[in-house]
């Protein structure tokens, strides 16, 4: 009875492991055309993937998340520093002034107008 349930379970997964997309790799080595020189960083945001570029026509690349379609940069940075566990904290909000509800409804009634 459990020989059964074991074979049948292990063709599910087999089943299942050939119906799946392959998942990205965390990196590969790969082909890579451009006049960029080693040691370059290119990320190419339509293909969701990051680039170090090692020369000879090889690249690693690495799968990224890219943001939201608008919010795209462009252009060149440079890397100035790198830090195994950077201190960051989330900008502090400001709280509202004392007279906000004076604030808000004189603009409610502009819009209004």
């Amino acid at each position: 009875m459990h020989l059964s349930r074991s074979l049948a379970a292990a063709a599910a997964a087999c089943v299942l492991a050939a119906t799946m997309p392959q998942l990205a790799q965390a990196r590969e080595i790969v082909g890579f055309a451009g006049t960029y020189s080693s040691g370059t960083v290119v990320v190419k945001t339509s293909e969701r993937a990051l680039y170090y570029v090692l020369g000879n026509g090889k690249a690693v690349r690495y799968p990224v998340g890219v943001g939201r379609l608008g919010k795209q940069w462009t252009g060149t940075a440079y890397i100035n520093s790198k830090q195994l566990r950077p201190a960051w904290s989330p900008r502090v909000l400001e709280w509202p002034s004392a007279n906000f509800e004076d604030e808000l409804r004189a603009a409610v009634t502009t819009l209004r107008t």
